[in-house]
């Protein structure tokens, strides 16, 4: 009997931003809604498991854009001393957008940079991270 092997490739048509503030998280979303032009809202916390199988709460926001079909999720990546991210510990919080256009990122960025409270922004390769799938959580 032949056998047959099925190559899958993951594919994320998701953009993710590590930020780094001192802000809370309802003032980090207070700010991005008024200089991104968003209405993110407070959404009921994603539960996850630490290493110690524990559950862990972290605040979450999202915002949906029905006229371009877009969906913006800002996550607390912080909480106590878990991560929801592990591989990103310098990121306080975590901004995905779906399907988000290649230029919107970039220009998203330098937003984000210029909100006077955040210390660092940058674009996270999801592909790289080990724990991607608590990115599937928050869908």
């Amino acid at each position: 009997m032949a056998k047959f092997t099925l190559d899958i490739t993951d594919e994320y048509p998701y953009t993710l931003l590590g930020i780094n503030t001192s802000l809370k998280g309802y003032r980090l979303a207070w700010n991005l809604n008024r200089n991104l032009n968003l209405r993110l809202q407070r959404e009921d916390p994603i539960e996850a498991f630490n290493k110690l199988k524990e559950k862990v709460n972290f605040s979450f926001y999202s915002f949906i854009e029905e006229n371009r079909n877009t969906v913006y999720r800002l996550i607390e990546n912080r909480s106590g001393g878990n991560f929801f991210i592990p591989e990103q510990p310098r990121c306080d919080y975590l901004l995905i957008i779906d399907r988000p256009s290649e230029q919107g990122s970039n220009e998203m960025l330098k937003i984000i940079r210029g909100i006077s409270s955040v210390s660092m922004a940058f674009e996270i390769q999801i592909e790289s991270l080990k724990s991607k799938q608590n990115i599937l959580l928050t869908i």
